[in-house]
């Protein structure tokens, strides 16, 4: 079950195709991811560095967990630039990036696992 933002097919696996959990999990992402990526959205337009870099550690998981490998690189990224405070100037964009991606994905598992 390949869509164009997640890859759920490892966790169907996981749970021997018990879609009652892989729903779950999609409820848990659905309702935790998105105000996750606005608060790091806010924190990178008040450029507080620390706080976007413990959101984008603390979003690691769920985007890894839904296979969103389309913002893999940019989560690692920006957790990176704003830990060594390197290449402030490029988060920005790539924090945009993951935010866009969270609600494309969002509204995908909404269509695909809570009709």
């Amino acid at each position: 079950m390949t869509n164009s933002y997640f890859n759920i097919e490892h966790l169907l696996e996981l749970t021997n195709n018990d879609i009652n959990f892989v729903k779950e999990l999609a409820g848990v992402f659905c309702e935790t991811i998105p105000p996750m990526a606005d608060e790091m959205q806010i924190a990178c337009d008040e450029s507080n560095w620390q706080a976007v870099s413990q959101l984008a550690h603390k979003l690691k998981p769920s985007i890894d967990t839904m296979r969103i490998e389309s913002i893999r690189d940019d989560i690692l990224q920006i957790e990176s630039r704003t830990k060594q405070n390197i290449e402030l100037h490029t988060v920005p964009a790539l924090v945009t990036k993951v935010c866009e991606v969270v609600y494309l994905t969002r509204d995908e598992l909404m269509a695909s696992f809570l009709k």
